[in-house]
């Protein structure tokens, strides 16, 4: 039987916890704060600012006072916005 699952050997690099966390958190209709991104991530927002960005010029992503959310045509193209930020 063939494992088809990612296996590592240590803790995820920087870029794959940010990733991680994006694909779960941009799920979500409210997005996330700059808080729980830090929190969970590690890292600054401003890693991603670039890219945030780029998908809010795009009408993917909306940047509030509360955080980063994605707009509804961010969710209904949540495979594309994900490639994008990471």
């Amino acid at each position: 039987v063939q494992n088809n699952h990612l296996e590592t050997d240590g803790p995820l690099e920087p870029k794959e916890v940010i990733s991680e966390f994006l694909i779960n958190a941009l799920r979500l209709e409210l997005g996330f704060s700059e808080d729980l991104f830090i929190e969970r991530t590690g890292q600054p927002l401003s890693v991603i600012n670039k890219p945030i960005s780029n998908a809010c010029s795009q009408g993917l992503l909306v940047k509030e006072k509360q955080g980063v959310r994605p707009t509804e045509k961010g969710r209904r193209l949540l495979d594309s916005l994900i490639e994008l930020l990471c």
